[in-house]
């Protein structure tokens, strides 16, 4: 019965109870992960690198608070139906979204040990399989969303016109789904290789530097519905820069792969021979 303060208190108790559960996890069976500050302090330059690592998964959240308040203030001017139905619509696909990141996510430290060790054909390996993963998985939610749109809004909305325009806002918003998938897998490969700056800068692009301008410039050519449009817009040059990203950092790779390989050979000439006798 609290209303708005309700989800704001159960927001924050949410946070707070998975806090804890993970403070005393870690400190009761943690063999190897430690709180105690002086391990983090005892290499500034590490903990930066870390830190800088992981810098594009903040900037991305941060960025979409604000992208989030531009694209209200946008839909405040076609009613609060609209902004009713904007937040619905999203809760509603976010789904998708969130499936396909904690599924890149899940497999970064797996990507950063075959890249660290610079095992490019088990690498090739996991970049084929997690892209036909996120493909098929976000073809099949998009159709799911589309499908049972009725049922989603209905979860969020019971006004009638409220529900109509929800409705309308998921057949935008899921055209991306099936290659969004691409953007996370090329954001956390570039984490993964240690890449901090372009993966930084893909994130921008996603959440602040493309979508901000673009609904501005949808909401004036389409209306209500282009604000929905340029999320779709936004996420798939976002994808096209991460995989370009992702193609270009692989490559390096196969190239100092190359140049060592044939740095040692120049070292050990026997190694080479006993290679082309096997």
């Amino acid at each position: 019965g609290w209303g708005v303060k309700g989800a704001a208190a159960a927001t924050l108790l949410g946070n707070a109870v998975s806090t804890i559960y993970y403070v005393i996890y870690i400190r009761k069976k943690g063999q190897i992960l430690s709180l105690k500050p002086s391990y983090a302090i005892r290499k500034p330059k590490s903990l930066l690198h870390i830190i800088a690592v992981g810098m594009p998964n903040g900037i991305s959240s941060i960025l979409s608070g604000f992208a989030a308040t531009f694209s209200n203030n946008l839909l405040v001017l076609y009613g609060t139906n609209a902004v009713a139905a904007m937040a619905a619509a999203g809760k509603a696909t976010m789904i998708i979204s969130m499936i396909q990141m904690g599924i890149c996510m899940g497999v970064q430290p797996m990507l950063a040990y075959n890249y660290g060790a610079r095992n490019v054909s088990r690498l090739k390996e996991i970049l084929k399989a997690l892209s036909l993963l996120t493909v098929v998985i976000g073809l099949a939610a998009a159709a799911g969303c589309i499908f049972a749109r009725d049922t989603l809004i209905g979860m969020f909305l019971k006004d009638a016109a409220a529900a109509q325009m929800g409705k309308q806002l998921v057949a935008y918003l899921v055209l991306a789904s099936p290659i969004i998938g691409f953007y996370y897998l090329g954001t956390n490969f570039l984490q993964a290789a240690g890449n901090a700056v372009t993966a930084t800068i893909v994130s921008l692009l996603r959440q602040g530097v493309l979508l901000i301008p673009f609904l501005f410039l949808m909401n004036h050519l389409m209306g209500f519905l282009g604000i929905a449009l340029a999320h779709t817009l936004a996420d798939g040059i976002a994808t096209i820069v991460a995989v370009l990203a992702m193609y270009i950092q692989y490559k390096i790779l196969k190239i100092n792969r190359s140049e060592r390989q044939e740095n040692h050979y120049e070292k050990n000439p026997d190694t080479e021979k006993v290679r082309m006798v096997r």
